[in-house]
């Protein structure tokens, strides 16, 4: 059940709702797997029936079609897994604290190799089109930056990289690569996150009005790889807009 509340489906976005079925799917078969190699009774539906569950409750079961031959060729292509690292964590929160607040991210998988006891975050990626811009994208992100800083907190010495598990469909390629180093970037991550947050806080007990916070207006941050920003008719058209929009999120 737990896996099943992975994210949610947007209903509307089919890169975004294509990547959630995928994650279910992915979080079943090593939830599966990580049982079997523990030597519990299995308490997770298979990944197939995992997906059609989801895609079924949320309308959107055509989109299937992306993602169960994914599910059918990735177990043959890292046969050695089981064997060669134990599963840590699958779809859970890594969480410390930065500047006396919590920082967190959820993992999509934990896995620390049974020959050197070294712990590796990795994370999903589905993709219609793999190419060396979709995989680089992910080297400076906040997502990467911030797994690395969780991971050397939380396993130490032990922690050793990000591994992104990059699954192209409907061409059914799955290639893990490992990001380029960025000792500079991540060393600063954790003060950033700490900026970022002290002016948040500031400008929650300032007295100013949420409308009047400094927004990011630029075409990197309204428009993204997966359409435009939903919130972007807010930002146009300010209060005048407020009753519509929330009017037309409800009807969806």
């Amino acid at each position: 059940e737990s896996i099943l509340k992975l994210a949610p489906v947007s209903g509307n976005r089919r890169a975004l709702d294509i990547g959630t079925l995928g994650h279910v799917g992915l979080a079943a078969y090593y939830a599966r797997l990580r049982d079997k190699m523990n030597g519990h009774p299995e308490r997770y539906m298979d990944p197939q029936s995992a997906v059609r569950l989801v895609a079924n409750q949320h309308g959107i079961s055509e989109l299937t079609r992306y993602v169960l031959p994914v599910l059918d060729i990735y177990p043959p292509l890292f046969p050695a897994e089981a064997s060669t690292a134990e599963i840590l964590m699958v779809e859970e929160i890594l969480e410390i604290q930065v500047n006396g607040r919590p920082y967190r991210q959820k993992a999509d998988l934990v896995l620390r190799s049974r020959a050197g006891g070294r712990v590796f975050i990795m994370d999903h990626k589905w993709t219609s089109g793999l190419d060396a811009k979709t995989s680089r994208a992910q080297d400076m992100s906040g997502q990467r930056l911030g797994y690395e800083v969780l991971g050397r907190e939380i396993f130490g010495d032990a922690f050793a990289d990000v591994v992104f598990s990059m699954i192209e469909y409907p061409t059914l390629r799955v290639v893990r690569r490992h990001p380029e180093p960025a000792p500079d970037a991540i060393a600063k991550f954790r003060d950033q996150i700490a900026m970022l947050d002290d002016e948040r806080a500031r400008f929650a007990v300032s007295g100013l009005d949420p409308w009047d916070y400094p927004a990011a207006m630029n075409e990197l941050t309204c428009v993204h790889r997966y359409g435009v920003c939903s919130y972007m008719p807010l930002c146009l058209w300010g209060r005048a807009m407020e009753s519509q929009y929330y009017r037309k999120e409800e009807k969806r």
